[in-house]
């Protein structure tokens, strides 16, 4: 997943690469991501529509990116931004998805989201 990891470069666009290091901050600093949509632990209908939003109140530079993991490795959309508002489309079943937010002081915070795709 990511998590602990700093970015240290990216591209432009939704099919990004990213090359991740060791992240020294601790944990009180990092990122917090709220997600809106979906709700933890619903029932949600393809495709499923994603909204959040993440903060580093410790990160004067603010939040560099969010990704959506549909499941562990799994990258299913990545932003450039402190904010997110995309549809995924996904099969029917149980995922534990998680969005993960990276400042650009290098650290990373995330939220689980796990919904049931009918």
């Amino acid at each position: 997943w990511g998590s602990g990891y700093a970015r240290l470069s990216g591209a432009t666009g939704n099919d990004k690469l990213y090359a991740f290091a060791p992240s020294s901050t601790s944990t009180s600093s990092v990122p917090v991501v709220t997600v809106t949509s979906p709700t933890n632990n619903s029932q949600v209908t393809s495709p499923v529509h994603y909204v959040a939003s993440a903060a580093s109140p410790q990160c004067s530079k603010g939040i560099a990116a969010i990704r959506i993991y549909t499941a562990p490795g799994v990258s299913a959309y990545t932003v450039d931004s402190s904010q997110v508002n995309t549809n995924i489309t996904l099969s029917a079943g149980t995922y534990n998805t998680v969005v993960q937010a990276w400042d650009n002081c290098g650290a990373v915070g995330k939220t689980y989201v796990t919904i049931t795709v009918k």
